[in-house]
C-alpha cells in the first residue's frame, strides 16, 4: 500500500473511508505487487507500466507546487540507472475523476522508463519493444519534460500517435512553425473554471489520430464537460506528424447541474400522494369483522324433520319436504343439505289382482225379442266372465 506523508493535509472523512484533499500531499509512494483501494472503480496495481514492462520496487513521487495549487509530480525508481518517464497519476475521486479530494489509497501511476545502465537492465533494452521506445523517447526528450512543452530553436517533427502526454499549463504559449502564438488552453463559451493545469493522457489511437483522456484538479460540483486537443500538422492539417509545442486544448468546465423538476412530475406527486392519503383513511375506518373475501355459509340444521309419518294406504313414497336453499352461493364450497327418504307404511296387504280373459258382451235392450241362438251365446259368455 502506497504512503501518503501529508503536511498539514486536510483530511474528510466518512464512516466508510476517508478522503485526502491531493493538492496538499507532498509525497506518494507505489510499491511493486500492491494494489489499490476503490469504492467506486475496480481495485487494480498501484505500478501500471505501459510501453516498456519494468517494474521497480518503489516509485516516489514528490509535488513540486505551491501550497493549494494543482499538483506537479517529479518521480524516481528506487533503483540506480533508470529514469520513469512519461508519468501520470491518477486517483478515485469523492464525487468524480477530477474531485480534488481522493479515496486514500487509491492512487496508481501509469508510466514508462529508459535505462541508463543497459549492461544492468539487459534483458529490458534488448527487447524490439524497448529499442522502438527509445528511439522516439530520444526525439521526444528534446522537446518535452514529462508532457510539458520546453522551447527548442531546431524543431523536428513528432509522431502524435507517439506521444502519450501533453501537459497544458495555465498562461502558457504554444510554439507554432510558422511563429505564431496562441494560448495552451482555450476555454469553450460557457465555461464557468480556469483550471492551472490539464493534463491529457494518450488512451489510444483511432487509426488518424489519438484519443486523448484529459483530467484537472476542479471542486466539487465543477466537472468536465468537454475537451478537445488539436496540434499543428507538420505538413499541413490532418499530418500525424506534428509541430512539437504547437498543441493546445479546447475545455469546457460547468457545475454538476440538477434538473429542473417539471409541473407534470409535481402534479402527478400531488395526485399519488392523494391516492395514498385515501386509501389510508378507508382502511383505519373499515370495520373489523370485515373480511376480503366472502366466507362459506354454515350447513343448515334440519332438527324438525320427522323421521316417519303416517301416509295415507296405498301411497309408496311420501313427497320429500320443500326446503328453501340459502340464496348465496359460496364461490368454493356449496353445502348441500341432507334429505332423509320417508319410509313408506302400509295397514293392510292390497288385494291380488286376477287377469282373466274377456270378450265383448252383446246385450241387447229388449232380450225377449233376442233368438234362443243368441240368449244362449250371452249365458255362456257371462258363465265365463263371473268370478270364482
Amino acid at each position: 500500500m502506497f504512503v501518503l506523508v501529508l503536511s498539514m493535509a486536510y483530511e474528510y472523512t466518512t464512516k466508510e473511508a476517508k478522503y485526502v484533499d491531493i493538492r496538499k500531499v507532498k509525497e506518494l509512494k507505489f510499491h511493486k505487487d500492491r494494489n489499490t483501494n476503490g469504492r467506486a472503480q475496480a481495485t487494480g496495481p498501484q505500478m501500471r507500466p505501459q510501453k516498456v514492462d519494468y517494474q521497480p520496487d518503489v516509485i516516489t513521487c514528490k509535488s513540486e507546487s505551491a501550497f493549494g495549487r494543482s499538483p506537479r509530480w517529479q518521480c524516481k525508481a528506487s533503483e540506480a540507472g533508470v529514469d520513469i518517464t512519461e508519468y501520470t497519476i491518477e486517483c478515485e475521486g469523492r464525487d468524480g475523476d477530477s474531485d480534488n479530494f481522493v479515496l486514500e489509497g487509491s492512487c496508481s501511476i501509469l508510466y514508462d522508463a529508459v535505462f541508463s545502465d543497459n549492461q544492468k537492465y539487459q534483458k529490458y533494452t534488448e527487447s524490439p519493444k524497448y529499442q522502438k521506445y527509445d528511439s522516439y523517447f530520444s526525439n521526444y526528450r528534446n522537446f518535452f519534460d514529462n508532457g510539458v512543452y520546453r522551447r527548442n530553436k531546431n524543431l523536428s517533427p513528432i509522431n502524435v500517435n507517439d506521444i502519450s502526454v501533453l501537459v497544458f499549463e495555465k498562461d502558457e504559449k504554444t510554439e507554432s512553425k510558422k511563429g505564431e502564438f496562441y494560448p495552451q488552453m482555450m476555454a469553450k463559451s460557457g465555461n464557468q473554471f480556469e483550471p492551472d493545469q490539464i493534463v491529457c493522457r494518450n488512451l489510444d489511437s483511432d487509426g488518424q489520430m489519438p484519443v486523448w483522456k484529459c483530467r484537472a484538479h476542479l471542486d466539487y460540483p465543477l466537472q468536465f464537460k468537454e475537451a478537445h486537443v488539436s496540434c499543428e500538422g507538420w505538413n499541413g492539417p490532418g499530418d500525424n506528424m506534428i509541430v512539437p509545442g504547437s498543441c493546445l486544448v479546447e475545455y469546457k468546465i460547468q457545475e454538476e447541474s440538477q434538473q429542473p423538476i417539471t409541473s407534470g412530475e409535481i402534479i402527478f406527486a400531488v395526485i399519488f400522494l392523494c391516492v395514498v392519503i385515501f386509501i389510508v383513511i378507508k382502511c383505519l375506518k373499515a370495520p373489523a369483522n370485515v373480511h376480503p373475501y366472502p366466507q362459506p355459509q354454515p350447513e343448515p340444521q334440519h332438527q324438525n324433520i320427522p323421521q316417519q309419518r303416517q301416509e295415507p294406504q296405498n301411497q309408496q313414497y311420501q313427497q320429500q319436504p320443500n326446503y328453501q336453499r340459502n340464496q348465496y352461493q359460496a364461490p368454493v364450497f356449496v353445502p348441500v343439505p341432507q334429505f332423509v327418504p320417508v319410509q313408506p307404511v302400509f295397514t293392510q296387504r292390497a288385494p291380488a289382482v286376477i287377469h282373466v280373459h274377456q270378450e265383448p258382451i252383446f246385450v241387447r235392450e229388449n232380450e225377449e225379442n233376442e233368438t234362443k241362438s243368441e240368449k244362449e251365446k250371452r249365458e255362456t259368455v257371462i258363465a265365463k266372465t263371473s268370478t270364482r
